[in-house]
């Protein structure tokens, strides 16, 4: 039995098991999946498709189940199947040591006190469940400038992944949304401010006079490709004393906190929840369909009952071509990576795609258009601060100008500007490879001659004088100068 068709067949016999359970309602109970579709999927001989069901069937029938049961039952096991399939398809394979996580993240659901798994419960699992399978992947490099020297075929492979799922989906730009944190310092001016000064013979350095408060937090924001912007959430190492009102600021804004003063899986479960609402708002299509996001699911964002907030609720199982599909752009920070986390987004049609590591600052559009801008107005704010005679900028006057600080950065034109410089919509990965490729050149790498057009026009000259170079060397063995 080939390894083809015995994923055909697992396939088949594992949609007859899902057939047989029980359903919220018959709309939507699944048929089972028949051995010519399954034959078609895979590429494989109906009859050869048969026997080998046949055979394995026959096989479970027959044998009898022995030592301990097993942990998880078939529901928990197609949970954890399931988040391997959105994982990969975010662009992050599961590790063993998230799968394993994300098991024990099942099993203390129904015990608090559950032991740990055992050392082999890992190679067990996967070799009873054959739709999924190890495999090895090539380290990612360690940092910016090693990712800027690889292939440009694996940002031809995001881009590919990402293009099919809008097109499959069918996805718009009012559905496509990046969500990524930066630090701030509240009351710190850069170390370094051009300036110009009276000529003098004191030889005595400039200098700024600095408000001192180094105290730094965290803003998450969240934007999508027709330049709208969920409200910020700042997390504190500790919650602001002052009172919100006092500071006459926005009454969306919120407030988390953590011991680090950075998001954790915590807050990041808490936070998406608010994006589930937000986006659903600002979904062109989602609007089309006149209902609110309770109306649609079923259940409230918090999966309760609308009418009974203390009732746990489920969100409604619609067909494929019903579901209005969001997409979450983000990076690979483990908080975005929990089971829980990805559990909640699956159950609201939220598709998760995460950027390759160490290419957010080619590829992320709050990075390439949106922070910078944020970062400048807060310098310019605290500069304006100096010039009127303050010299301690504390907590209060943050806040009190925070508003005003992201309205400025988090402008519709920096946003859109940041999706499109990127390449995320509309979707093309010239603007990336492009950037790439000036990075090569700056560091005497030869450029693949296939990407050659994509370099500004004063560099092609350049570059196929180099390859015409190289061939002659090669062909010939006489050195040029």
């Amino acid at each position: 039995m080939t390894q083809r068709v015995e994923e055909a067949a697992f396939a088949v016999i594992h949609s007859r098991e899902l057939a047989q359970r029980p359903h919220r309602s018959v709309k939507h109970s699944k048929k089972p999946l028949s051995i010519r579709v399954a034959a078609t999927a895979y590429g494989v001989a109906p009859a050869t498709l048969a026997r080998a069901v046949k055979r394995l069937t026959s096989q479970e029938t027959l044998a009898a189940p022995v030592g301990r049961p097993p942990i998880f039952n078939s529901d928990e096991d197609d949970a954890i199947v399931v988040y391997i399939m959105w994982m990969e398809q975010g662009g992050f394979p599961a590790t063993r040591q998230q799968i394993e996580a994300a098991a024990m993240t099942l099993r203390r659901r129904r015990d608090p006190e559950a032991p740990m798994l055992s050392r082999s419960w890992y190679r067990r699992w996967i070799e009873a469940h054959p739709q999924v399978r190890r495999s090895t992947v090539k380290a990612v490099e360690r940092d910016r400038k090693s990712f800027e020297m690889t292939d440009i075929e694996n940002l031809r492979k995001f881009f590919t992944r990402f293009r099919n799922l809008v097109e499959r989906h069918k996805v718009g730009p009012s559905d496509i949304w990046n969500e990524d944190e930066c630090g701030v310092r509240i009351g710190s001016i850069r170390e370094r401010i051009t300036v110009v000064v009276v000529r003098t013979t004191r030889h005595r350095r400039p200098e700024v006079i600095d408000p001192g408060n180094r105290e730094s937090c965290t803003l998450i924001g969240a934007v999508n490709a027709v330049g709208d912007a969920m409200p910020p959430w700042v997390v504190f190492k500790v919650f602001p004393s002052e009172s919100w009102a006092e500071t006459e600021g926005s009454g969306d804004i919120r407030f988390a906190r953590s011991d680090t003063g950075f998001s954790n899986a915590e807050i990041t479960l808490d936070w998406v929840h608010h994006f589930n609402i937000v986006s659903w708002q600002r979904s062109a299509r989602a609007q089309r369909t006149g209902k609110t996001l309770e109306q649609w699911f079923g259940c409230t964002a918090w999966c309760t009952n609308p009418n009974n907030l203390t009732a746990s609720q489920n969100p409604i199982l619609r067909p494929k071509h019903e579901k209005i599909f969001r997409v979450l752009i983000i990076d690979g920070f483990t908080g975005h990576t929990d089971l829980e986390f990805i559990e909640y987004c699956i159950k609201f049609d939220i598709l998760v795609i995460i950027f390759p590591s160490h290419s957010t600052h080619l590829l992320q559009p709050l990075d390439v258009g949106v922070f910078q801008q944020l970062k400048n107005e807060q310098q310019k704010n605290l500069r304006e601060f100096l010039l009127d005679g303050n010299l301690n900028f504390s907590r209060h006057d943050f806040l009190a100008s925070l508003q005003t600080i992201f309205d400025e950065g988090f402008t519709k034109h920096n946003i859109i500007s940041g999706f499109t410089r990127t390449g995320l919509w509309p979707v093309t990965e010239d603007y990336a490879i492009a950037k790439l490729l000036e990075s090569q050149k700056k560091s005497r790498l030869p450029v693949n001659p296939a990407y050659a057009s994509l370099l500004p026009a004063e560099d092609r000259w350049q570059q196929s004088a180099s390859v015409i170079r190289e061939s002659v060397t090669s062909t010939s063995g006489i050195a040029t100068s």
